[in-house]
Parts: structure tokens; C-alpha cells; sequence
């Protein structure tokens, strides 16, 4: 399971582009720490969790090729997407290294 992960740098500009940004955390130190312990809470509960870091223009064109909104079920998606693209590359190199 992946959590996204952004930098305080990005927190405004998320806000500002997300659909649900009003619903946001108004600051990062705010979201960090929530989010920090959502992600030991899943680790307590034996769950693989890993946190992913989000490119804000790349989700932003994700969505919008998807035509999906920026918004929880959307920032979710993406980084389903990239763990997705993770694994594939994963698999592809393992292959590659074993045809050798």
C-alpha cells in the first residue's frame, strides 16, 4: 500500500489544485503530522505500507488525461499508478536478468 507523500513546498499548490483542497489541512506541519501517524498506525497493523513521493505536475496531468478531479480518490489513483508502473518495472528487470 502506498501513501502519497509531499514536501512543504508543494502543500499550498496542492490545495490550490485539488477539488477538495478547503478540506485540506490548512498547513503541512498540520497534514505531516496526521499523516505520520496514519502510516505507523497501518505499520502497527502488519500492513506493507510505503510512502510515495508525488510529483504535483505529473499527478496533475494523470488526472487530467483520466479526466478525473484532483481529489482524495483521485490523488489515491495516482499513486496506485505508480506503485503499478513500480512492480511492472520491477518484473521487467528481474525478467531481463534472468534470460541473461
Amino acid at each position: 500500500m502506498g501513501m502519497a507523500w509531499y514536501t512543504e513546498a508543494q502543500w499550498p499548490q496542492l490545495r490550490a489544485i485539488s477539488a477538495d483542497g478547503p478540506r485540506l489541512e490548512e498547513t503541512y506541519a498540520e497534514w505531516v503530522s496526521l499523516a505520520e501517524r496514519r502510516f505507523e498506525e497501518l505499520k502497527k497493523q502488519g500492513i506493507r505500507v510505503e510512502k510515495v513521493p508525488v510529483d504535483l505536475k505529473d499527478m496533475f496531468a494523470w488526472c487530467r488525461e483520466l479526466g478525473r478531479p484532483v481529489d482524495a480518490q483521485g490523488r489515491a489513483g495516482y499513486v496506485t499508478f505508480l506503485l503499478q508502473q513500480r512492480k511492472r518495472q520491477w518484473v521487467q528487470s528481474t525478467l531481463s536478468a534472468k534470460s541473461r
